[in-house]
């Protein structure tokens, strides 16, 4: 072992002395220590929720003597590259300085969010979970490849998609772990010709293993926590409930505050040993001691018997050893977080409580120890810091759960309660990227769709959205949106045919404008509209062949009509009568005669209807039309070669209002499909979609639970989950539901959302906006007043907000 390891009191020391790290063989994928060691390294994704151990049983029984393996659960504050990635595809932001304020200032506020607490009610900092196996042994490479090319294949095939870790990649990771105080955009660019553990610490930084609690590296305070006692049943659902908290009440007060370390390790028990556990445990079954006065022996004689007979069935064991390490930036911070850590281990059921002591003596031998491939045989003998366990016993412990960390683009920032930034797009689905939003009123909704709706716009795409009660007013009023709102006194056209220029654009939008035409005209009766659809398409399809060959573009619902009114078969004509309201001399024939008037201008679109809330004609024949319009001009149009997300909130007040709606939405969606957009409907409640009083759900409810592959969940009422519940249209288990109903809303700090994701994960994400952010779409009349202060001196919105901001901050500095 290093020096250092050896010298618990050595003060400041050159970290080449203290790390075994030398050199990197790229043929064989393996690091050669300075000790006669070799090892290797991956990078696993973390499990979701760990639930099965087979595979680490299988790594663990492939140890060999003089080998060890390691898991290493490292919560990072280095989020760096994610920001950075985050921005840089924000290509809106780089053109415009509004968006560029905007995420300039986001990510500003989620990089401090890294050093300091997210807020008030949450106070753990954002992280970022890696998850890290070791290998070491002495010198056979060929046989340490062997193994490394097993564990890769086991880890495979359980999802943990295990990468090798490159010397530039590893080489950061210390870097990163030893220089915390340090900008991790600085890190220096690996060199091969310099021993890697020379390449680890930056030439300021400073390593103090004088104080007894604690080892300090580059200012940040780390220590040591080790298993007093473990529980004597367990699993490993039960031990990643210490990895940090997502189901009690207590959830942000039970979790690692700060950047922190698990390392689970494990060496083989050579065969003499077992024998001498085995000659002790069968000594203590010949020993004969009544039970009624004994009780606690016969424990030891059943826990004996069990030993005794895993051995004799060739069950391996292992010496396992658990490094806790946390972390704080001085003294009174860390002692904090060795606290809560220690007193949430020792919380819960039996078999979760796990009882911590803070180590008080060979601290550096913990803290280096912990870091991947690092440890060797003498740290057993040093610390005696491990108990032996059956495989299958020790792979219950090993840290391998975190929160979800997002897909493969960062569009949507959001933040895990235990602490992970998560970033997401819908457009990373596999299947449809459409979703849709339950929220009871004030869980949050609206922001949540602002919040969407602004990184989607920063990053260049097209975003309308619909409503009803102008909860987007503001926004769009802030960022220079177009505003349309749909008055009877002042209707502006929105006619569909005036669109349709050539016989290749009917021949795409025919059957889209049919089933508008029927939707428009249908029977309220649903029996007798089921019993005619059909038919009465049938004719509609007709009609629109033959008139748009005689008027072109200039076709109007009016002439539909009069076709139908005047055939001698009744019921056609009873279909042109009911497609009167929407004719020229109608009552809302303004908006469906004449060239449409309809001209998308801006990459933000908010269509109110609250003037037209209540005539539910009008309304929902105006949501459909406006679907055709924007899909006609944005990707037929040439206005956007970027993508297209329509939001159409309120829904509730039209799902379940007519049979006729299914009509619209089964159309929207397969619309919206064709197109590669996004559609996104937000309700108040599950009951909306699916009603409980019949037991049934609609088509128009069906089509957005099977077309939508994101379902977003913020607080709801008990009748909406027992509606979900009820339905059976959503595979959740009884765990599912218990997290659903813990969702919530935490003015002003955050509100939460229950994301159910195409790839099977399920996980609660909090929503968090910045003070820039908060101004852009504040509905707060007070707000409002103090930017229209500044920009009615002439100032630009940016500006304004900055001075709001910085009113603000003058006045919590006064109060300090």
């Amino acid at each position: 072992m290093q020096p250092l390891l050896k010298d618990t009191a050595s003060k400041y020391t050159h970290i080449s002395e203290v790390l075994p790290y030398s050199w990197y063989k790229e043929d064989e994928r393996i690091y050669i220590h300075n000790d006669g060691i070799a090892g290797s390294i991956l990078e696993l994704s973390p499990s979701i929720v760990a639930a099965d151990t087979t595979a680490f049983e299988s790594i663990l029984d492939m140890l060999v003597p003089g080998a060890i393996i390691q898991f290493m659960l490292y919560g990072s504050p280095n989020i760096t590259n994610e920001l950075d990635i985050f921005a840089s595809q924000k290509e809106r932001a780089k053109e415009e300085p509004l968006y560029g304020a905007l995420i300039k200032n986001y990510v500003d506020f989620l990089d401090n969010k890294t050093k300091d607490k997210i807020n008030n009610l949450m106070e753990t900092k954002l992280k970022n979970h890696r998850l890290f196996i070791s290998i070491t042994m002495e010198k056979s490479l060929d046989r340490l490849s062997m193994i490394t090319e097993s564990i890769e294949n086991i880890l495979s095939t359980k999802g943990y998609y295990p990468r090798n870790v490159k010397p530039s990649e590893f080489q950061a990771l210390v870097y990163e772990i030893l220089n915390m105080n340090h900008d991790f955009r600085d890190i220096p660019e690996y060199d091969d010709r310099v021993p890697l553990a020379r390449q680890m610490l930056a030439p300021d930084t400073l390593i103090d293993t004088r104080n007894k609690k604690y080892v300090i590296s580059d200012g940040v305070y780390w220590a040591s926590l080790e298993p007093v006692h473990l529980p004597n049943e367990t699993n490993i659902w039960m031990f990643s409930s210490r990895l940090g908290d997502y189901l009690t009440p207590n959830v942000d007060k039970q979790q690692f505050y700060t950047p922190f370390i698990i390392t689970a390790s494990f060496a083989m028990i050579s065969n003499k040993k077992a024998a001498g556990i085995k000659g002790r445990q069968s000594a203590t079954m010949a020993q004969d001691m009544p039970a009624n006065l004994f009780p606690r022996h016969n424990k030891k004689k059943a826990d004996a018997l069990h030993t005794v007979k895993k051995i004799e069935e060739k069950q391996k064991l292992v010496q396992f050893s658990l490094n806790v390490l946390v972390s704080g930036k001085n003294e009174k911070e860390v002692k904090r977080s060795v606290d809560t850590v220690k007193s949430y281990w020792d919380s819960g059921a039996p078999q979760q409580r796990i009882k911590l002591g803070h180590v008080a003596r060979i601290v550096p031998v913990n803290f280096f120890s912990s870091l991947p491939m690092a440890m060797n045989s003498e740290y057993y003998t040093i610390t005696e810091n491990y108990i032996t366990l059956f495989t299958d016993e020790a792979a219950q412990f090993i840290p391998s759960e975190a929160d979800w960390a997002g897909t493969k683009t960062p569009t949507i920032p959001l933040i895990s309660r235990r602490g992970q930034l998560m970033e997401f797009d819908l457009f990373d689905s596999p299947d449809n990227y459409n979703g849709y939003i339950v929220a009871t009123s004030g869980a949050g909704k609206s922001v949540f769709i602002n919040y969407l709706t602004l990184m989607y716009l920063s990053r260049g795409d097209t975003v309308f959205t619909f409503d009803i009660g102008r909860s987007y007013e503001k926004l769009c009023e802030s960022i220079g949106g177009q505003w349309i709102e749909f008055n009877l006194n002042n209707p502006i056209s929105i006619n569909p045919f005036s669109e349709i220029k050539t016989q290749k654009d009917f021949e795409e939008n025919w059957e889209y404008l049919r089933d508008f035409i029927y939707f428009i005209g249908a029977s309220l009766s649903k029996d007798y509209s089921d019993q005619v659809e059909k038919l009465i398409k049938s004719y509609i399809d007709g009609a629109l062949t033959e008139l748009w060959n005689e008027y072109k573009e200039k076709l109007e619902i009016t002439h539909i009509s009069e076709w139908f009114f005047g055939s001698e078969d009744r019921e056609l004509k009873n279909f042109g009568q009911q497609l009167k309201p929407y004719t020229a001399t109608g009552i809302y024939g303004k908006f469906f005669t004449g060239k449409s008037s309809i001209d998308f201008t801006k990459p933000y679109v908010v269509m109110e209807l609250d003037t037209i809330e209540n005539m539910q004609e009008l309304r929902d024949a105006v949501i459909m039309i406006m679907i055709f319009h924007l899909t006609n001009k944005t990707y037929h149009g040439g206005i956007s070669k970027s993508r297209v997300i329509c939001f159409i909130d309120e829904a509730h007040k039209f799902l379940g209002t007519s049979h006729k709606i299914d009509i619209f939405i089964e159309q929207a969606y397969r619309r919206f499909r064709k197109h590669g957009a996004s559609i996104v409907i937000a309700t108040q409640g599950f009951d909306d979609i699916y009603s409980v009083n019949e037991k049934s759900i609609s088509r128009a409810g069906r089509v957005i639970i099977n077309s939508s592959s994101w379902k977003f969940f913020l607080k709801q009422t008990e009748e909406s989950i027992n509606a979900l519940k009820l339905s059976q249209l959503i595979s959740f288990s009884e765990m599912d539901y218990h997290v659903l109903r813990s969702v919530s809303n935490f003015k002003p700090y955050h509100s939460e959302v229950f994301i159910n994701t195409p790839f099977g994960v399920k996980v609660v994400a909090r929503i968090m906006v910045d003070r820039f952010m908060y101004y852009l779409f504040t509905t707060f009349m007070e707000d409002k007043l103090r930017l229209k202060k500044y920009t009615d001196k002439g100032l630009s919105m940016v500006q304004a907000i900055e001075s709001v901001i910085a009113e603000d901050n003058a006045k919590e500095k006064n109060k300090n």
